[in-house]
């Protein structure tokens, strides 16, 4: 061989050298970059989704608190609508009640009244019944002929019925018409 053929071939040799050189090269250069790529796309992607969870914990937060907000708030609206209708019906029954005074039915239920309350204190001579004006006005004698206590005008805001007090014992007895309605209504309304 001559040596131009052989600098030909060395020449050849070196140039798929060379081209081999390149595209391994050109190969990890291209795999260099995309192994980059790939990292800081993880990164960002990582830092993005990071951001979007914070984003939606301040979102989920403001949510609740506002369905709290609303919730307080329409319990507070049911509350007053219960006390409103409370007061109402309170009101409507008090009336129908200052009527029911008015009957002879009410004298039947006065005198049992006093009776149980009788029985529950065993008056004595500290004992003292209240009742309404009107009341004292029209079974007053009768009252106290039939029991050893002395009477005491109770406010007109009691509607009817009695209260027994024993001043000496510390003890009072309020059965009155306003007591019954006030204890019926808030068990009612529980």
């Amino acid at each position: 061989m001559e040596i131009e053929e052989k600098i030909n071939l060395f020449e050849e040799s070196c140039r798929r050298l060379l081209k081999r050189e390149t595209t391994e090269l050109s190969k990890t250069i291209d795999t260099e970059i995309e192994q980059q790529i790939q990292n800081e796309l993880e990164e960002y992607t990582e830092k993005e989704e990071l951001a979007y969870q914070k984003k939606l914990e301040k979102l989920e937060k403001e949510y609740n608190k506002q369905i709290y907000s609303l919730e307080m708030e329409s319990k507070r609206e049911i509350l007053n609508q219960k006390k409103n209708m409370q007061k109402d019906l309170e009101k409507q029954v008090i009336q129908i009640l200052k009527d029911f005074t008015k009957t002879l039915e009410y004298k039947t239920i006065l005198f049992n009244k006093i009776e149980e309350n009788m029985q529950k204190l065993n008056p004595t001579e500290h004992s003292v019944l209240g009742i309404l004006k009107q009341d004292n006005e029209k079974y007053g004698d009768e009252i106290r002929q039939k029991y050893p206590v002395s009477i005491k005008i109770i406010e007109e805001q009691y509607i009817g019925g009695c209260i027994l007090e024993d001043k000496a014992a510390g003890l009072s007895i309020d059965n009155t018409l306003a007591n019954s309605v006030h204890e019926k209504l808030e068990s009612e309304m529980r």
